[in-house]
């Protein structure tokens, strides 16, 4: 359901190394346990800790795939309740 977004994070993550890349891991070791709304929402965050980074550390074009990665995932979870 959600490779596609895992799939943008890990290679935003191989490209830049952010922080929130080692969450993303922490969280896809425990997603066979988390039910799809809430990998949803881990992800969401990943996506917003990705974005932050990408601009704080001013790589604008990671910053806006992020943001946009970000967006797709709001808009699946809010499919995926109701």
């Amino acid at each position: 359901m959600v490779e596609w977004a895992v799939e943008r994070l890990r290679r935003l993550c191989a490209a830049h190394g952010f922080r929130a890349c080692k969450r993303l891991d922490d969280i896809l070791g425990g997603s066979a346990r988390l039910p799809p709304d809430l990998l949803l929402q881990a992800l969401i965050g990943v996506a917003e800790d990705v974005e932050r980074e990408a601009r704080e550390r001013g790589f604008e074009e990671a910053a806006r795939e992020a943001g946009e990665l970000r967006v797709d995932l709001e808009w699946a979870l809010r499919e995926a309740v109701e």
